[in-house]
């Protein structure tokens, strides 16, 4: 592997020549180097922006799973109340389907 000081020898680079491609390296490295600062900057800005978001997603994520939780129990709870009404409903209705037979009866051995 070549060192740069036998690519400076084939280039037949005098002294002043070379501090100028240096110089001209170093400039364009510390250009490249500014704009690359700014590119990371702003990506570092783009992804803090996003971490924000995703953030405020997972706060409303986390109250609508909350929110449906409690739906969910209170359909529930309405569910096993209908069921219990009904229950009862049915009940009260074949006591007075009793009530109305021995009434019934009642009446037709008085007549």
């Amino acid at each position: 592997m070549k060192e740069f000081r036998d690519f400076v020898y084939e280039f037949n680079l005098t002294q002043p020549q070379l501090q100028l491609q240096i110089n001209s390296l170093q400039t364009e490295f510390s250009l490249f180097s500014t704009a690359f600062d700014v590119h990371m900057l702003s990506i570092g800005q783009s992804f803090q922006r996003n971490d924000e978001r995703i953030d405020r997603i997972d706060t409303i994520l986390s109250i609508l799973t909350r929110q449906t939780s409690i739906i969910l129990e209170e359909n529930r709870e309405f569910r096993q109340r209908a069921d219990r009404f009904d229950t009862d409903n049915s009940l009260h209705e074949r006591k007075i389907d009793n009530l109305t037979e021995r009434v019934e009866v009642l009446e037709k051995a008085h007549i």
